[in-house]
């Protein structure tokens, strides 16, 4: 124990908290102690833990007794709510609708989030653009409208997707997701954008390891978010560029076309920080506070959105992708004064007025 503790950087004048990794050890070490019952319980388990207690010290400096008085576990990962639960932390469209109408909002038509009324209280409120996607999937459009809504959204989808691979630009999520928001909005469909992260299986036998579009970075990380995609009733996920992302040849082989889909399920695994944190930021975390992160050092505010806006999961082409929205967001300019992202030289404008004028 006491060359264990002084591994970890504890004892002596300078006593440190001990990485988490050495609480385990830590705790086997007392086991052979008589505590109680209720310290026994956390033996048991396998993760990381805070652990709260004295060290007393010898007369020379070394830890001569360690006494426990809390164990307490940390969360690693998010856990998957019944389905039913996750539902109802959204709330209703007529409650949103009534928030709308007393903001003097008008809620009629796709794309409204635009409108002065609604910006106006967005400028004081910033998540306020959350309400817009709330209200985006809580809708019970009709049959006719879904029917038309599949035809336009895989139309719009193909030809953007194609507009891309033609102008060989690679990584563009942001850029064109806000392009296929405006080119549905300009047709009167429902949708929003969503940004966050994508972690990408491949198959066993490939002996690829799994790839992750990190939604959180570290300050110094200029990108503005991990992924991002579209969401458009019936479609839950619209991702033009996933397969047009810069990809190892190994990975890339594996991809092909763009995601559009009204069905996914439950994460086979819960949403840890390994795939919310990029190496970046959980490495300036441990020099920062010397262990790893776990889910307690989200912010609230970032796990009720993961709870209200849920991970789901789809399987195309063998691959497994797992969706993780973190957040809400919108292009701050319409489609006629959008200049990037530019398709083999075009504005958005430009492609939009070609993608009309189709034969």
């Amino acid at each position: 124990l006491n060359s264990l503790l002084r591994d970890q950087g504890v004892g002596g004048s300078n006593p440190l908290s001990p990485p988490v990794r050495a609480y385990h050890t830590i705790l086997s070490v007392t086991t052979t102690t008589n505590l109680d019952d209720k310290f026994r319980l956390d033996f048991s388990y396998k993760g990381p833990v805070r652990v709260k207690g004295t060290v007393d010290y010898d007369a020379e400096g070394n830890p001569a007794l360690v006494s426990v008085a809390e164990v307490e576990r940390l969360q690693t990962e998010l856990p998957l709510p019944e389905p039913e639960h996750r539902r109802s932390l959204m709330p209703t469209c007529k409650g949103l609708e009534k928030k709308f109408r007393g903001l003097g909002i008008d809620f009629t038509k796709p794309g409204f989030c635009d409108s002065p009324e609604f910006q106006a209280v967005e400028r004081n409120n910033p998540v306020f653009l959350k309400s817009y996607a709330e209200y985006v999937q809580t809708l019970e459009p009709s049959a006719e409208y879904l029917d038309h809504a599949r035809i336009v959204v895989r139309d719009t989808a193909e030809f953007l997707y194609n507009e891309l691979v033609a102008d060989g630009r690679k990584g563009a999520c942001v850029d064109i997701s806000g392009v296929v928001l405006r080119f549905l909005e300009r047709q009167d469909i429902w949708c929003h954008v969503v940004c966050g992260g994508v972690r990408v299986e491949f198959p066993a036998e490939s002996g690829i390891r799994t790839r992750r579009f990190y939604p959180l970075m570290h300050r110094d990380n200029n990108a503005f978010t991990g992924h991002a995609w579209i969401y458009a009733p019936p479609f839950k996920i619209v991702d033009v560029s996933i397969s047009l992302q810069p990809y190892s040849e190994d990975e890339q082989r594996y991809f092909h076309g763009y995601i559009l889909t009204e069905h996914w399920e439950e994460p086979t695994t819960p949403i840890g920080v390994r795939d919310l944190l990029e190496n970046e930021l959980v490495e300036d975390h441990v020099r920062r506070f010397r262990r790893m992160p776990t889910m307690e050092d989200i912010s609230p505010n970032q796990r009720q959105f993961l709870r209200e806006f849920p991970a789901h999961r789809l399987v195309k082409d063998g691959l497994s992708f797992t969706y993780i929205p973190v957040k809400i967001s919108a292009p701050e300019l319409p489609l006629e004064q959008l200049l990037h992202p530019t398709l083999s030289g075009r504005r958005p404008m430009q492609v939009f007025e070609e993608f009309e004028n189709r034969a």
